[in-house]
């Protein structure tokens, strides 16, 4: 299993160039659509959030993160630890989310959500991208992704996540010693939930 680092301290033009071709296109579709991005770093909207995601669980067969441990993370948030949330909505209608937590001087992906409007307008992508540059002005410096194989997470909602070519200075960090099959890109998310990897960036890098 493996990650995916992008160093924050680099210029937004050159994370935005190292883009791949179809995530890049598919990003700039969810910039022109009609898409407001909630910016919710009090997570006001959680159980909103929770409500989707659990029901996605339930209806696909899965496990990630659950509404109880997103719960007991954010009862438990401080000034350095914490979670952050960004919706995305079309005509007032909440369409996608995605939630981060952020520890230190790195943030992680944690579970996201986007329902067939938001899968048609590309709002994961746009919350990603806004994502990197709200956490780069605030200050973090790495930005975890999340695994790219991981039986919690089906291949459609992972790939929405891995937009960045693989010579990206952050890079891939290996997790653990699987089998790792490579696919080809997609920007269309066939799975409308998904979670995190949960790891840690290994010392020195």
């Amino acid at each position: 299993m493996q990650t995916i680092w992008l160093d924050l301290s680099r210029p937004l033009d050159d994370l935005r160039a190292e883009l791949q071709g179809k995530w890049h296109n598919a990003l700039v579709q969810g910039e022109n659509a009609d898409l407001t991005v909630i910016d919710d770093p009090d997570c006001t909207r959680l159980p909103w959030l929770i409500e989707q995601h659990t029901e996605h669980m339930e209806l696909g067969g899965y496990l990630s993160a659950s509404g109880a441990l997103l719960e007991a993370l954010h009862r438990h948030s401080n000034p350095t630890t914490r979670l952050h949330l960004l919706v995305a909505e079309s005509a007032g209608e909440p369409v996608s989310g995605v939630l981060l937590a952020r520890h230190g001087n790195t943030a992680t992906f944690l579970v996201g959500w986007t329902g067939s409007k938001g899968r048609d307008l590309r709002a994961t992508h746009l919350l990603l991208w806004q994502a990197v540059e709200k956490l780069k002005t605030s200050g973090i410096a790495w930005f975890d992704l999340g695994g790219d194989q991981c039986q919690s997470t089906r291949r459609g909602a992972v790939q929405t996540r891995t937009g960045w070519r693989r010579n990206n200075p952050g890079g891939r960090v290996s997790l653990a010693s699987v089998q790792h099959k490579t696919q080809r890109d997609d920007p269309n998310p066939e799975s409308s939930s998904s979670g995190a990897s949960g790891s840690s960036r290994p010392a020195g890098q």
